[in-house]
């Protein structure tokens, strides 16, 4: 039985080493093992890495495995709403904010997205060196308050636009679930607790100010129109919590991925300029068709970067009865991880699965691939409300910052992934420099 305590290698348990995590799942199924017992958090469970396998977990068999309490992203914030381990609740939820995530108003949100990046960016001084980590985060967190929230964002004294960027880089290291039987007490008052507490309240004000704003297309607007009765309704408490989630859900994960993907383009070869080339348009250069906010190079890169470093790097679920999985006996209350890390680096389904390589989706086309081999959503009833927003912020992002900047490395090591509630990089301090920067004037 492969055996390690994942607790101790959590963000404020040890610092990073040249082992991970998710280094340590990697090396649990290197052997080609579909499933292998690990010890995750203190507990025996199994991991699965094996598309079919999973697919009947998230998909053809969900009934079977529910949401784990305890491992939730959600651990800052109650789980009432759509984090809710019932899926009735968890449906009822869903199909509330539906409607905030269609085609248009995603659609409607790019130019928007486009503006708030180009806001932040403005305020990069060439040659100076940032924390690109904390400035995705600025970005993420802006884009949500200025369209998510549009309504609460605009609320004249809302504080939110400080603090909400700070509460998306603490809660990007902020553990996936306790370890340990004080795990509760640590989460209420550790280091982002007077955090968490100050945005909530902003969040409380906010709503009071635009009381009576928010349509049914906004996540607001739906929570509030929502008369649901328990179990399915909120409290006023569990709808600053909601609100809270989506804020962070809707940040963090991008804010991580953009992260790594900065760090590919200074790294590898050959990346950056077609990035910069679809941003101001060269279609050729691109990879054809008219350069908008999502063209199709800057859509492969987003995907490549999403396999090799996804920000969601463990789903668990629980098996609610006796089941049989892959010819293994699963008993009931056993759980069960997929880890889009270790599935992602499968060479059976990605060749020279460690190189980072864009054209390997080539007519972003997955139909090569079996159903749930690419996981950086996730799959099934659970899968990512978000993901049509999040793709177009991804691309509209990183085009709008390769056309202004070239970020530059500042070491040549590799950056160190820390896994917290994303699977983020340690410390990755670049070196922006300015297209259009005046040349130096040496005299």
């Amino acid at each position: 039985m492969f055996r390690f305590d994942i607790g101790a290698l959590l963000p404020g348990r040890g610092r990073p080493g040249p082992q991970s995590p998710v280094d340590h799942l990697a090396a649990s199924v290197e052997d080609g093992r579909e499933i292998a017992r690990v010890t995750l958090w203190g507990k025996e469970s199994l991991l699965v890495n094996d598309p079919a396998l999973i697919n009947d977990i998230l998909v053809a068999r969900h009934h079977d495995f529910g949401k784990v309490e305890g491992t939730r992203k959600g651990s800052l914030v109650s789980a009432n709403g759509i984090l809710s381990t019932d899926d009735t609740v968890h449906l009822h939820h869903r199909r509330l904010h539906a409607p905030t995530f269609r085609k248009g108003k995603v659609e409607d949100a790019a130019v928007t997205m486009r503006e708030t990046a180009e806001s932040v960016t403005a305020t990069w001084r060439h040659g100076r060196l940032l924390d690109v980590v904390e400035e995705m985060c600025r970005i993420t967190a802006g884009i949500a308050l200025a369209t998510l929230f549009a309504d609460l964002g605009t609320a004249p004294s809302t504080p939110l636009r400080e603090q909400l960027p700070l509460l998306i880089r603490h809660a990007m290291e902020y553990p996936m679930a306790e370890a340990g039987p004080t795990g509760g007490r640590r989460r209420r008052t550790g280091p982002g607790a007077p955090l968490t507490l100050a945005v909530k309240q902003a969040i409380r004000q906010s709503l009071a100010e635009c009381e009576g704003h928010g349509g049914p297309g906004s996540i607001v607007g739906a929570l509030r129109a929502d008369n649901a009765g328990p179990p399915h309704g909120l409290s006023r408490d569990d709808l600053v919590d909601e609100i809270l989630l989506f804020m962070i859900a809707s940040s963090v994960t991008n804010a991580t991925t953009l992260s790594w993907a900065f760090h590919e383009l200074a790294r590898t070869a050959g990346i950056a300029d077609p990035v910069r080339a679809a941003a101001v348009g060269d279609a050729s250069a691109a990879g054809g068709g008219p350069a908008v906010f999502a063209p199709g190079y800057a859509d492969r890169v987003v995907m490549e970067v999403l396999r090799l470093h996804p920000p969601v790097w463990i789903l668990s679920r629980q098996a609610r009865t006796d089941t049989v999985l892959g010819g293994w006996k699963v008993a009931s209350g056993t759980v069960v991880h997929i880890s889009p890390y270790t599935l992602h680096r499968k060479p059976d389904l990605y060749a020279d699965p460690q190189r980072f390589d864009p054209d390997r989706w080539l007519g972003a086309d997955l139909r090569h691939l079996p159903p749930c081999a690419y996981l950086p959503f996730a799959a099934g009833p659970r899968g990512c409300i978000g993901e049509a927003f999040a793709k177009r912020e991804l691309a509209t992002i990183l085009t709008a910052v390769a056309g202004r900047w070239r970020l530059a490395a500042t070491s040549r090591r590799p950056a160190v992934p820390v896994a917290g509630m994303t699977l983020h990089p340690h410390r990755l301090v670049m070196m922006p420099y300015a297209h259009n920067a005046p040349p130096k004037d040496n005299r």
